[in-house]
């Protein structure tokens, strides 16, 4: 027990003191240190606490313990990717130091100071005598990295600077552990604003206020801004915030930029705090746009079904009645009827199935096509029926502009499809066409097929290439056919890598012009009766 009458003395020499001072006076400069290490202490934590950079962290750290002992040669090593290696070192710490120290059994887990003789197994063996101190940088039992001083000879190492150091590295170790921790969320953040950026939908997230703070790459394509709430407001006014944030189902709202029209599924869920208040609201953007097309479609193509088949197949039946009770001659009337209603069904179901294949897109795109070769099959395709007025098809075919680049069993159906529209919406009493083909100075070779008909308005040319479309809008049956002959064109013409265009012809009448690009990028094989 200590003397109450005795003052306070402490164990050992302070750090600057000699074995002859007073006792008073090493109480003193003990005092000192005290103060010294809680400034040391207290400083570094200031520090560590607003730094995030690893490589911060560990050169202060080094440079701390070095000062805060009196040396000024030492080195730091750090856990990167998994291998402890060296980050900083001062005065050619590391050349003195064995290669393997960061990775030996010989440092021990706990700051320790090894003096003299003990030191030389941390040492390189032709270098000189030296103390070292080493500190391992550790969170509970994970290790982040070790810390060294290294002192000549002569200035050896205390229990105090051993305490120091690791009251300094233990701060170390917290800095490193949360640097380390934000990097994994850092990364995490960085993954998950991939997955939104690049998800299939459109995602905004609006604050309390309705401000946008995240528009993804997809939402900000449908909206064309990042201003999203005004944007789907203006385009539906019962998408205010309040009806957003109470949720519900999904909502459609078309938005117009320009030309392009969307319809949009506009899906809102809110997130709330712990108290119920409104944090944000999360809205997931769909493009409904090709489901739509994809619904109209379907109702025009149930549409043509009742109207385009109804017409043949209620001439075959009838045929087929009066055939039963007809003479001889009114038969024969009737089987070339029935006949040709039967070929009409046939065209309907042949273009429908070749419409389809050609949307899969599974069929080849290499070939040339030599125009002389489908002259005369063109013909043959478009002889007049019995008692019709002959059908006159003009070949202008230009200088070099003789052989297509595109595989002819494609470009038959696209010419068939183009020469058919133009006799079914010419002039009956003498259908005329005109197929000429020219050579640009590029090398580009364009096909034209021109009739005389009475053209077609302006406001109708946006649809025109639409399926199931024609200007016979309301299926009247007054023309034949599926109204997908140009959408097939249409079809044909891009997945060869061409492109369709319709100009108006003189004095009356349309010019089809499809585009071709050189023949040299194309394979020289003729597909002229495939």
């Amino acid at each position: 027990m200590n003397d109450p009458e005795k003052p306070f003395v402490p164990v050992g020499l302070p750090r600057h003191a000699q074995p002859s001072d007073a006792a008073e006076h090493r109480v003193g400069l003990h005092l000192l240190e005290a103060l010294d290490s809680l400034d040391t202490v207290y400083g570094s934590a200031a520090f560590f606490a607003g730094v995030a950079a690893e490589e911060a962290i560990g050169d202060f750290a080094l440079d701390r313990c070095l000062e805060s002992v009196g040396r000024d040669c030492g080195a730091i090593g750090l856990v990167e990717d998994g291998r402890m290696q060296w980050h900083a070192e001062r005065n050619g710490a590391c050349g003195l130091l064995r290669a393997d120290i960061l990775t030996t059994d010989a440092v021990a887990g706990r700051a320790m100071f090894y003096n003299d003789a003990d030191a030389r197994k941390l040492l390189r063996p032709a270098v000189a005598d030296h103390n070292v101190l080493t500190c391992p940088i550790q969170v509970g039992s994970k290790r982040l990295g070790l810390l060294i001083v290294v002192a000549p000879a002569g200035r050896l190492f205390s229990t105090a600077d051993c305490k120091l150091v690791a009251a300094v590295t233990s701060q170390a170790a917290i800095a490193l552990s949360r640097a380390e921790h934000h990097r994994q969320v850092e990364i995490e953040r960085r993954k998950l604003e991939q997955v939104i950026q690049n998800h299939s939908d459109g995602i905004v997230v609006l604050d309390p206020d309705g401000n946008t703070t995240l528009c993804n790459r997809l939402a900000h394509e449908f909206l064309g801004s990042e201003d999203a709430l005004p944007l789907l407001r203006s385009a539906d006014p019962g998408c205010t915030l309040e009806a957003l944030a109470r949720g519900g189902p999904q909502r459609e709202v078309t938005l117009s930029n320009g030309a392009d029209t969307r319809v949009l599924g506009v899906t809102p869920r809110d997130i709330r705090t712990a108290d119920g208040d409104l944090a944000s609201v999360i809205v997931t953007l769909q493009d409904l746009t090709r489901r739509r097309r994809e619904d109209r479609l379907k109702r025009d193509f149930l549409s043509l079904i009742s109207h385009k088949f109804r017409t043949p197949l209620t001439a075959l039946i009838c045929g087929l009645e009066i055939m039963q009770t007809a003479d001889a001659e009114d038969r024969e009337v009737f089987l070339t009827e029935v006949s040709q209603r039967t070929r009409d069904l046939r065209v309907l179901v042949d273009r429908l199935l070749y419409f389809a294949e050609l949307l899969e897109g599974s069929w080849s795109k290499s070939g040339t096509t030599d125009l002389h070769a489908m002259e005369e099959e063109l013909r043959r395709q478009f002889r007049p029926q019995k008692g019709a007025p002959p059908i006159e098809i003009v070949w202008d075919l230009g200088e070099g502009a003789i052989v297509v680049p595109v595989p002819a069993s494609r470009l038959r159906v696209a010419l068939i499809n183009l020469v058919d529209n133009a006799l079914k919406f010419g002039s009956p009493a003498a259908p005329w066409v005109r197929i000429g083909s020219r050579r640009a100075a590029d090398g580009t070779i364009t096909v034209e097929v021109e009739d005389r008909g009475p053209g077609i308005p302006t406001q109708e040319r946006e649809l025109l290439f639409s399926s199931f479309h024609q200007l016979d809008e309301d299926f009247t049956g007054s023309v034949a056919g599926a109204g997908i002959g140009l959408a097939i064109v249409r079809e044909i013409t891009s997945q060869l890598g061409g492109t369709l265009e319709l100009r108006d012809a003189t004095p009356s009448g349309c010019i089809f012009v499809l585009s071709f690009a050189a023949a040299a990028a194309v394979p020289p094989t003729t597909e002229a009766h495939a």
